[in-house]
């Protein structure tokens, strides 16, 4: 029978080693690889490790907070007009797809007509019952006739 391997047991790394690890490896001492090998510990780990100091180093920055977008300090009139910006933009960009969208459609239809093939898929007739009338592949099921 297969002995287990032994390792270190989880956690046995204090908070102080950890972030010396992180420091190391923020100040480019040495790479998230060498750290998980000097340490015996995953690479997924030390990526987490540096992933949850960053995120509270940013918090923890008032620089950061000042530039947030989400900033809580603005009062009303300032929020309702950031927002009616970010709003106007947002319907341009909409307005915009669906000019080409409706462009594309009209492309599709005159390539129909003027080439005499068809470009558009069509629907299965009646899509209540696709797992007993479509036979499995190796994607799963479909909605169109191939």
């Amino acid at each position: 029978m297969k002995e287990k391997p032994t390792g270190k047991k989880w956690n046995s790394l204090t908070e102080g080693e950890k972030s010396r690890i992180v420091t190391s490896i923020l100040n480019k001492e040495m790479t998230l690889r060498m750290a998980a090998k000097k340490y015996d510990i995953g690479r997924r780990t030390v990526t987490k490790w540096v992933n949850e100091s960053k995120i509270k180093e940013l918090f923890n920055n008032p620089e950061v907070l000042a530039e947030n977008p989400l900033n809580l300090r603005m009062n009303n009139e300032e929020a309702g007009a950031d927002l009616n910006k970010k709003c106007k933009a947002l319907m341009d960009a909409l307005q915009r797809e669906k000019l080409k969208n409706e462009a594309l459609l009209i492309m599709i239809e005159l390539a129909e007509e003027k080439f005499k093939i068809k470009i558009r898929k069509k629907l299965v007739a009646d899509s209540a019952n696709l797992a007993t009338k479509i036979p499995r592949r190796k994607s799963g099921y479909t909605l169109f006739n191939v």
